[in-house]
This record gives C-alpha cells, sequence and structure tokens, in this order.
C-alpha cells in the first residue's frame, strides 16, 4: 500500500476484509481498485484531494460528496441502471474523512467514499460498436435524464453548475488565459472568443426549464464509459451537477462515430420523446464546450500543454469558423 496515504486506516472503516489495493490514477481525486480478500468483490476507494488545488470545488465538500452519494443510490434503485453503487462505512456513513500527513503534501480533513466496482473494459481509440447497443446508450441516458426530471430536493443540491451562461464566461476566462502561458496565439483566442458569443446567444433563446434543466452527469466521455455484458455503462459520477440535458447527450455523441450518432439521438427519443428536437446547432454548441471544458480543465496540467498548443489552431478553423458561419457540425465534429 501507498506509504504516504492510510490506506489500512480508510478501509478498516469499511465491511472490506483482508484488502488487496491497486492504485488508479490521481487527477479529480486519488482512486484505488480494492478487492475484498475472502469474497473477491471489488470496489472502487476515492480520496477526495485534487492533483491541484485548481480543481478542487463543491464535489469534494462533504456535502457534495453525500448528495452524489445520495444520487447514485437512488438512481440505480429507481430505474434499474447498473451505477457504482456507495458503501457504507461501518458506522453507517457513505462520506468517510482522513488525516493525511504533512509527508503526503495534503491537509487534514480529506474525505473519502467507496463505490461498488463494475466489470468491464475501456472504450478502444476509434471502436465501433452495433447501432443496437449505441441506442441503449442512448435510451440509458433519456432514463437518467427522465428520472432527474422529477427527481426531489434536485434544485437544492450542493453541486456545481455546468454549460450556462456564467460558466462558460469562466470557462472562457481560464482558456484566455492560456495566452499569457504561451499556449495559444491571439487571433484564435478571437475566433473562440466570438464561438462562445454566439453560443451564449443560443442559450438566451433556450429556455432552461425542467424539460432542458436538471442534474446531469456533465463529463460524458470515454474514459467514463465501460462496456460490460449488458453493455454500456456510465461511471466516474465525481463532476455531476446541475447543467443542461444536452450537454450530456453531446458528451455521449462525441465519443460515438459519427454514422452511430443517429442511433444515439433514436434511443434517447424513445425515452424523452421530442427532447432531442432542441436545435441540432444547440447540442453542436454543447459539443464545442465539452471540448473546450478539456481545454480549460488542463490548463494547469504542463503534460497537456503541447497538444492543446498544436491542436487549438485546428480545432478554431476546422470547427468554430464553421460553427461561426452557421455550417453543421454534428456529423463531422
Amino acid at each position: 500500500m501507498n506509504e504516504k496515504v492510510p490506506l489500512s486506516a480508510i478501509l478498516a472503516a469499511y465491511p472490506v476484509r483482508e484488502p488487496s489495493v491497486r492504485f488508479i490514477r490521481h487527477n479529480e481525486n486519488m482512486t484505488y481498485r480494492v478487492t475484498d480478500g475472502t469474497t473477491g468483490q471489488s470496489y472502487l476507494l476515492r480520496i477526495h484531494k485534487p492533483v491541484t488545488d485548481k480543481l478542487h470545488g463543491l464535489q469534494h465538500s462533504r456535502e457534495g460528496l453525500h448528495a452524489e452519494m445520495q444520487w447514485l443510490a437512488d438512481l440505480g434503485a429507481a430505474t434499474g441502471m447498473r451505477v457504482q453503487k456507495p458503501v457504507a462505512s461501518h458506522a453507517g456513513e457513505w462520506v468517510t474523512s482522513v488525516n493525511l500527513g504533512a509527508e503526503s503534501g495534503a491537509q487534514s480533513g480529506v474525505f473519502c467514499t467507496l463505490l461498488e466496482w463494475i466489470e468491464g473494459r475501456d472504450v478502444g481509440h476509434g471502436e465501433s460498436f452495433s447501432r443496437e447497443m449505441v441506442e441503449g446508450l442512448g435510451r440509458q441516458l433519456g432514463i437518467m435524464h427522465r428520472f432527474s426530471q422529477t427527481y426531489a430536493g434536485a434544485a437544492e443540491l450542493r453541486r456545481p453548475r455546468y454549460a450556462g451562461v456564467e460558466q462558460n464566461e469562466e470557462m472562457l476566462a481560464r482558456i484566455r488565459s492560456g495566452l499569457s502561458m504561451d499556449l495559444f496565439r491571439e487571433e484564435d483566442l478571437e475566433i473562440v472568443g466570438r464561438t462562445f458569443t454566439r453560443i451564449a446567444d443560443k442559450l438566451e433563446r433556450h429556455s432552461r426549464s425542467g424539460s432542458s434543466w436538471g442534474l446531469i452527469h456533465a463529463d460524458i466521455n470515454k474514459g467514463n464509459l465501460i462496456v460490460t455484458e449488458q453493455g454500456f455503462s456510465l461511471i466516474d459520477f465525481c463532476l455531476f451537477g446541475h447543467g443542461y440535458y444536452g450537454y450530456d447527450l453531446a458528451g455521449c455523441a462525441l465519443t460515438m462515430k459519427t454514422e452511430l450518432r443517429d442511433s444515439l439521438l433514436e434511443g434517447y427519443s424513445l425515452v424523452r420523446p421530442g427532447a432531442v428536437t432542441e436545435r441540432l446547432d444547440l447540442l453542436e454548441g454543447f459539443m464545442l464546450l465539452s471540448i473546450f471544458g478539456f481545454y480549460s480543465f488542463h490548463l494547469h496540467n504542463p503534460d497537456k500543454h503541447p497538444w492543446m498548443k498544436e491542436r487549438m489552431p485546428a480545432f478554431c478553423k476546422n470547427y468554430c469558423v464553421p460553427f461561426l458561419e452557421d455550417r453543421s457540425l454534428f456529423y463531422t465534429l
């Protein structure tokens, strides 16, 4: 076990015996796969200390984490969706805490959660799937959003917000700060700024209502989809919060090959008839926001800087400019 993190002490709070532990990654959280040596059952342990304080947010607070755990438990129970169900501690708590010493570079009182592991494999780069499987993903997303529409107390949950005008302005400001870091060119940032303005104009004409705004996953990408024997499963709800349902749908569309995106929309429409009649150009705007979100998220990750610096000019030319010219992107982005 990692000598800097008291994993044995953390796991002693949970009903896991003779655990074996494998480190996964440290990004928004420190994550480990934990296997019970007596039952073979696996779990996901999350220690909610982001790799940089700049990633810290409501999602790392006790209240925010409890909301996520309650949402996952209720979502699985009400819909039958394959989600990572939270595991309570011996004290009956979904959120525990640990004091990390100075050696680990962490402050005391860091929160921890344990979730059931879902067996499956990652989505391969450029991998194709049957139309039936992609339609099933669309249905699953529609079921989650339909559940969100009637979820008691949803509006009061202290969770992050996404894709609203205010959040987009904050994202644009972060991306613009890349100029002083020598990541982006002024001419590209001018195009980025006009793209955000166009998206804001579209959002102003799109009413925020119970049918378009609610609790969403907010981070759907290939890394947060796994392939199981029963089809796709959505994992990693750590950023879940309030946002446009179209933002989730856009993230799903970006994970699929362009020729399969109609199947995704068809599956979603089976559960939420009429919901996809949201203007396709607005869905394309959400797709662009999802990609901009990647740039914003990794702005302070030096490992991503060469990729970002190389890709931004082509992204602006090939996608932002056509969007500004009202050319469709849904089947090309």
